[in-house]
Parts: C-alpha cells; structure tokens; sequence
C-alpha cells in the first residue's frame, strides 16, 4: 500500500511539472504572436492612436533590461529629441517612477501572456501595423537605424 502512495505522489509531481512547463511554453510562444506585418495592438490601451508612424515600448516594473533600454533609448533622444515624441511608452503594471516619459498603463490578465517577456519595442506605421520588432535591449546603433527607416518620412515597407 505505501508503495501505491508513494507511486502516486511522483504522479501528482510529473503532472505538476508538465502543466508548469506547458503554461511558460504558451507564455513564450505568445511573444510570437504579434510579429511583422500584424495590427497592434493585440491589446487595447486608452490613449494609443494608431493613426501615426511610432515606436511603441512595452515595460514593466523591476525588469533591469528594461531600464538598459531606457538609458539606450535616451542615448538617441538625446542626439534626436523628436523621435522621444514619436514613442509611446506602456507600463504594463503601474507607472514607473520616471517623470521624463508619458507612460499609457496597461494591465490585465487576459492579454499579460502577450506581454510577460520585456521590454519589448514595435515600429508602426500609420495603419498601427507593426513594421519592425524587438524582444530584449537594442544596442542604441542599431536604434539609431530603426529610428530613421522606420520613422522617418518615405519610409513605411516592412524589412
């Protein structure tokens, strides 16, 4: 009989296992689901217009990639202050302590999977479909060549 028990707790551990593994394999296969050529959002956010070629950065709280990006990103405003205009910045939890940017908050349970992994940046072009994407910190050249293909005048075809 202990056996019986015993046989049965390694049951309940794989199958906790198995969903555990099975719930961050949907979350990371999530990130892929908003990919180039796709309408952004896959969210609603309140005060997102979508009627104007833009970066959109989704971070969160804590994420210390996020804060790295932050301070690429204001590496490139500083030399170019008008693309700061031309980026909107979401919180996905709450607004962080960073009086420099205007942040859009966004949370909610249902669409969170498609946003766990920051930060993350889009380029839009005057439709709100996505043009280019990251996942993770971008090296501020590689920005700064983003910013002037995706954002600049005449430039709206996906790579």
């Amino acid at each position: 009989m202990r056996r019986y028990g015993y046989l049965f707790g390694l049951l309940l551990l794989i199958a906790g296992i198995a969903s555990a593994f099975g719930y961050y394999y949907n979350i990371a296969a999530s990130q892929i689901r908003v990919s180039v050529g796709d309408r952004f959002p896959p969210i609603r956010v309140e005060g997102l217009n979508l009627n104007k070629r833009q970066c959109v950065v989704v971070m969160k709280n804590g994420c210390a990639y996020c804060q790295i990006l932050k301070a690429n990103l204001d590496t490139v405003f500083f030399e170019r202050p008008e693309w700061r205009e031309k980026t909107t910045f979401i919180a996905i939890d709450e607004p962080p302590i960073d009086h420099e940017r205007n942040y859009l908050i966004f949370h909610s349970k249902e669409n969170e999977a498609n946003f766990a992994v920051t930060p993350q940046m889009f380029f839009l072009n005057e439709q709100g479909i996505v043009v280019r994407k990251h996942l993770g910190v971008v090296a501020t050249v590689m920005l700064k060549k983003d910013f002037e293909t995706y954002l600049e005048v005449g430039q709206v075809k996906a790579p």
